[in-house]
């Protein structure tokens, strides 16, 4: 659920509501770590997405992640990009994005989630930027209207080519008792690459497992 602005006598109110039904909570505009603090006192043992939406809140980013009960950092859209004067494309955000996931990775919690694509018509222009975010290395992206979650679903979940491939790398790694070896068309394969693979095997294992719910 995403509640007022934190440290307010609204937040405050939403998070007496519904605290304790609520699985987690968005925070807009975070910007102190005092505000993830605050709401997370309130509303204890709860997830927070921190959405990142101004230039102070992506300089104080780090912070922000690191503060216990955060789970996910997420880009900010319209508020961000008026905040910054910049455009809507994706390389206009290519900093912050890069940014986030950076400190994300950092503070040791999951990857970013990236801002709703506002155009509901635009499939073409949905999947393009969901896919550019993913190989940035978001782990999501925040929906405008159910009409988009196939697109999204589709594009954050690993292919057929990508199992495949993690599945080579995996059995040649281990034929090689752990040891630096390649698969037939070349590719070399040592420890980060088969942690990669086995990073892809373990998203699918978890999207299946949701999917089954």
């Amino acid at each position: 659920m995403r509640v007022n602005a934190a440290r307010t006598r609204d937040c405050g109110s939403d998070l007496a509501a519904v605290a304790d039904l609520a699985l987690g909570f968005k925070i807009p505009k975070t910007e102190p770590p005092e505000d993830v603090t605050w709401v997370a006192e309130r509303a204890p043992g709860k997830r927070l997405i921190c959405a990142i939406e101004t230039a102070r809140g992506v300089l104080a980013a780090h912070e922000i992640a690191a503060v216990p009960g955060v789970h996910h950092l997420a880009m900010g859209g319209v508020d961000l990009e008026r905040d910054l004067a910049v455009g809507n494309g994706n390389l206009h955000t290519l900093y912050v994005r890069s940014h986030l996931v950076v400190a994300s990775r950092a503070a040791g919690i999951q990857p970013p989630v990236d801002n709703v694509y506002p155009h509901l018509n635009d499939e073409a222009g949905l999947r393009e930027q969901a896919e550019f975010a993913r190989a940035l290395g978001f782990l999501g992206k925040s929906a405008i209207h159910p009409r988009q979650l196939p697109v999204l679903h589709e594009v954050f979940s690993p292919s057929e080519q990508e199992l495949l491939w993690a599945r080579h790398v995996i059995t040649a790694f281990d034929a090689a008792d752990g040891a630096a070896c390649q698969l037939p068309d070349g590719e070399f394969i040592d420890l980060p690459v088969a942690r990669r693979a086995r990073d892809l095997l373990d998203l699918a294992a978890t999207v299946s497992a949701r999917d089954s719910d």
